[in-house]
């Protein structure tokens, strides 16, 4: 295994990943990218219509390699304060 992902499939629109990462030993073949990039055809092909590629900052640290590596798919960033679940 050289890459790997948790996905998590919220309703029949959005889906939200966590844990992109990858073997350090193998990161010049990209697998992460391609990993993602699959998920991505994947799911438009099924009717998903957002992937939240999920959190690139923490309450004390912005992550900006990942968060311009997300961009570089075509992704928008977007800040939230705090989740909430409402049943």
């Amino acid at each position: 295994m050289i890459a790997s992902m948790l996905l998590f499939i919220l309703n029949r629109n959005i889906c939200v990943t966590f844990y992109l990462c990858d073997r350090a030993s193998h990161r010049a073949d990209h697998g992460a990218t391609v990993l993602l990039a699959e998920v991505i055809d994947a799911l438009g092909e099924r009717g998903y219509r957002y992937l939240d590629m999920g959190p690139s900052a923490s309450t004390v640290h912005f992550n900006h390699g990942v968060v311009g590596f997300k961009e570089s798919l075509g992704a928008r960033s977007f800040c939230r304060d705090r989740w909430r679940w409402q049943n």
